[in-house]
């Protein structure tokens, strides 16, 4: 799911150049031609600046005048890589030369230049307001914008369509042959972009002979806007937290998937634990995945679920579980009983169990995991494998009911009566109220031929599951004789026992019963036309 990133605030920083120190003898061409840039910075004809500051940064590669002043009138003629790679170059150099002054100065310098393109990209997002994405991509015949488009190329490796300020956008990317398409709300065509990958600064010494013109924006989508005023921001100031931040979080809205997780990971070479970059880094690595599942193409999905595990393995217990999620999915679309099914629900068991093996699993997704594997066997009748999966997790959880309860459900089917009573019983201590536990209880007994304590839960499964429940305890047993007759032994029991906690009343053919239960004590009494015809006995409710 895409990073919220909540309330955008806007940089704020002077756009002032720091004013020039005393620069060191040169050769005379440099020092030529770092007296001319300066002189045309000073009349604004920028591009004559850049021709001499060039030269002068060439002449005298530690000029960090030289450098500063290239950084702002490349910046100024909308040459962003050019001018990143200028700003950190003089950065580094000053750094080198100890020179703390002149490095904030520089930096101030840089962040003005960064905050420009960066609040642009906040303003196209306030523009965008609410977005909303959409997992599946349009279709059409081959008479719409989108089928005109898929008969030449095929379906698109990446594609994107949401809601921004109400309006339905839709971007289909096609990497290998570095083009985009958009398909702007009510359009009849599609607009061809060029696509290149996200690639950040890259290599300085090259970064700042790149002399290319970043026009403004002329698109239709606001957050598209965005993207690219964060990516021109990234070149500008290759430093910036909150510029990552932002970059990864909107080329993954755009199903720029591999574009987002490039940014994520420049961010976090600066700050490696940042949460938010990581959050940002996994809804990226995980959202084509999700793309390809919820279009139901699992085995496409399973291999980006891989491959999000090599970028992201901090959420590998994640990727697992949605590839076993796959895997199950595969298997309940094949042939029943066929070999290919009986392989696809191996797969996703194993899967499943994998999970305990994960580090980072949480216990609430190992005891999930457990539970799915030994449901996947079990429905398969391939018992003892459901029962060593249910045996090991109930070893590792003994509090988990759900855990405990199909150990006994699995057992029972399994013929083992025994050891369905144990894991039942042990069930029952962590909820006497489960009518589903008492059932299987009632079966494993039965089976076990200890027919009083069968019966007795017979009663209380029927009574759990199918009995009304009456509100009005006491009156109903106030009423005993007016209901039942002067002979009821209703009456003995509550001499004994006081009220119960709870009454149940159904019926079986012409017969009426009622159970009372004790809950606290553990104990049941179950009555049948007003006389006790089962009493039951299990682990006491323990007081929430």
């Amino acid at each position: 799911m895409p990073f919220a990133t909540g309330k955008w605030k806007p940089y704020l920083a002077s756009a002032a150049i720091a004013c020039l120190g005393a620069f060191s003898a040169q050769p005379a061409s440099a020092s030529v031609c770092f007296t001319s840039g300066k002189v045309y910075v000073q009349q604004k004809v920028y591009d004559k600046a850049a021709y001499f500051l060039e030269c002068a940064r060439k002449g005298d590669p530690a000029n960090i005048e030289a450098l500063s002043l290239l950084a702002f009138a490349r910046a100024r003629q909308r040459e962003f890589i050019s001018a990143g790679a200028a700003f950190q170059l003089a950065i580094e150099t000053a750094t080198k030369k100890g020179d703390k002054k002149k490095v904030e100065d520089l930096q101030r310098n840089r962040l003005a230049e960064n905050a420009q393109l960066f609040n642009a990209g906040i303003a196209a997002l306030n523009r965008a307001g609410s977005v909303s994405l959409d997992n599946e991509r349009s279709s059409g015949d081959e008479g719409s914008p989108q089928g005109k488009i898929e008969k030449q190329y095929g379906p698109p490796r990446e594609y994107a369509r949401f809601t921004e300020a109400g309006r339905i956008h839709e971007f289909w990317c096609y990497p290998d042959s570095g083009v985009t398409f958009y398909f702007a709300p009510s359009s009849d065509e599609a607009t061809r972009l060029e696509y290149k990958p996200y690639e950040g600064l890259g290599d300085l010494q090259h970064a700042v002979t790149d002399t290319t013109v970043f026009p403004l924006y002329a698109g239709g989508s606001y957050v598209a806007e965005a993207a690219y005023d964060f990516q021109l921001a990234s070149y500008v100031d290759p430093m910036s937290l909150d510029t990552y931040q932002n970059l990864a979080y909107v080329l993954s809205l755009l199903g720029r998937t591999d574009d987002a997780i490039r940014a994520a990971q420049r961010g976090l070479t600066i700050k490696p634990d940042d949460e938010r970059l990581h959050q940002n880094l996994r809804a990226a690595a995980m959202s084509r995945g999700n793309r390809l599942y919820n279009a139901k193409k699992y085995p496409e999905a399973i291999q980006a679920y891989r491959q999000a595990m090599l970028f992201d393995p901090q959420s590998a217990p994640g990727y697992v579980l949605k590839i076993a999620d796959a895997w199950y999915a595969i298997a309940g679309s094949r042939g029943k009983g066929t070999p290919e099914q009986k392989a696809a629900y191996d797969s996703a068991a194993v899967g499943y169990a994998a999970v305990v093996e994960q580090p980072a699993a949480s216990d609430s997704v190992k005891q999930n995991a457990l539970y799915n594997a030994a449901v996947i066997y079990a429905n398969q009748e391939i018992y003892p494998k459901a029962i060593e999966i249910l045996d090991r997790a109930g070893g590792l959880y003994p509090k988990n009911k759900e855990i405990w309860s199909l150990a006994g459900q699995t057992k029972y089917q399994a013929k083992d009566a025994k050891g369905a009573e144990a894991a039942l019983r042990h069930a029952l201590e962590l909820d006497p109220q489960d009518a589903t536990n008492h059932q299987f209880l009632f079966l494993a007994l039965n089976q076990l031929s200890r027919k009083e304590e069968s019966v007795a839960e017979y009663t209380i499964y029927k009574a759990l599951s199918e009995g009304t429940k009456k509100t009005e305890v006491k009156v109903w047993v106030d009423s005993a004789d007016n209901r039942l007759g002067a002979s009821n032994q209703l009456k003995t029991v509550v001499k004994t026992e006081s009220y119960p906690e709870e009454v149940y009343t159904y019926n079986e053919g012409d017969k009426r019963f009622e159970t009372w239960f004790y809950w606290s004590k553990g104990k049941s009494f179950t009555f049948m036309d007003g006389q006790i015809f089962s009493k039951g006995a299990f682990p006491p409710k323990k007081s929430s």
